[in-house]
């Protein structure tokens, strides 16, 4: 995994990557994608996809 990609599917970060929801800090850097999907799993009150299913393939 390199720097510009994104541990959550594996794809670019892109030029305005996003701060996971997974930890409280929001430390670790996702693309705009997964950011959006995190936001969209929280406001349905889903739970988190956790790392250790990290990457998400679908």
């Amino acid at each position: 995994m390199t720097l510009n990609t994104c541990p959550r599917c594996t794809g670019p970060l892109g030029i305005r990557p996003a701060l996971s929801r997974i930890t409280t800090a929001r430390t670790l850097t996702i693309c705009t994608p997964c950011g959006i999907d995190e936001a969209l799993r929280d406001a349905d009150r889903k739970a988190p996809i956790p790392p250790t299913e990290w990457p998400i393939t679908s």
